[in-house]
């Protein structure tokens, strides 16, 4: 796809970070045309080096696995075209080691 047709593609759903666990999510999204699907992401705030996701098949619904994730760390994501260009960005915090023992342990001091 040239640089012409890559702008012209525009995200119309989403994007979506979903099936958060401790050490991955899954971030999806829905574009008006079919185009690339790249996703670069990192500990927040962070000098880490971006981590990438990418699937080189272009259609229209996007879903991504970002995969290697800390548990309870804020990550930072981008959306990127095939040039490199952003096209949008967000955040999302995985899970901690002891969120359900957390919980668990929650409710049973309100008893």
């Amino acid at each position: 796809m040239d640089s012409a047709n890559e702008r012209a593609v525009h995200i119309v759903d989403g994007p979506r970070v979903d099936n958060i666990s401790g050490h991955s999510a899954t971030l999806d999204w829905t574009t008006n045309s079919a185009g690339a699907n790249h996703v670069r992401y990192r500990v927040a705030g962070s000098n880490q080096p971006w981590r990438s996701a990418y699937h080189p098949g272009g259609g229209t619904h996007h879903s991504l696995q970002l995969t290697g994730l800390e548990p309870g760390k804020t990550y930072e994501w981008q959306i990127l075209t095939r040039d490199g260009d952003l096209r949008k960005e967000g955040r999302f915090q995985t899970r901690g080691h002891d969120d359900r023992d957390h919980d668990r342990d929650h409710d049973h001091d309100r008893r």
